[in-house]
């Protein structure tokens, strides 16, 4: 019962804070093109080098083991190009899950949303 208490308190202070938040951040807008536009270019970078270094990262893991006739690297190399592809993924759609989000909480209209606007 008094987990439950604790758990509503801390959404009305997050709910609370969201609002407050957007009220003061709203004038801010103006300034904030300019990094705005670095933002996007860093994450087209990212949507560009992220493919780019799994395929050669996965490339060369697998190169390796092949030469060496290792089962066990085989095995290694596979793992890691799982782990890297899954992390390569997730990193690939942060602005995707970002924008979504910002439209739960009503940010969609604010310069944040532009942010992950590309």
């Amino acid at each position: 019962m008094h987990k439950k208490s604790n758990y509503r308190l801390m959404i009305i202070f997050v709910i609370t804070f969201l609002i407050n938040t957007k009220m003061a951040f709203a004038d801010m807008c103006d300034s904030m093109p300019e990094t705005i536009g670095i933002i996007n270019e860093l994450l087209g970078i990212v949507k560009i080098a992220i493919p780019i270094l799994l395929i050669s990262l996965g490339t060369v893991d697998f190169i390796k083991a092949i030469v060496a006739k290792d089962e066990q690297g085989m095995k290694k190399a596979q793992s890691a190009f799982v782990t890297r592809l899954i992390i390569g993924v997730t990193i690939f759609f942060v602005p995707m899950i970002m924008r979504f989000l910002l439209d739960i909480i009503g940010y969609g209209d604010s310069c944040f949303y532009d942010v992950f606007n590309f």
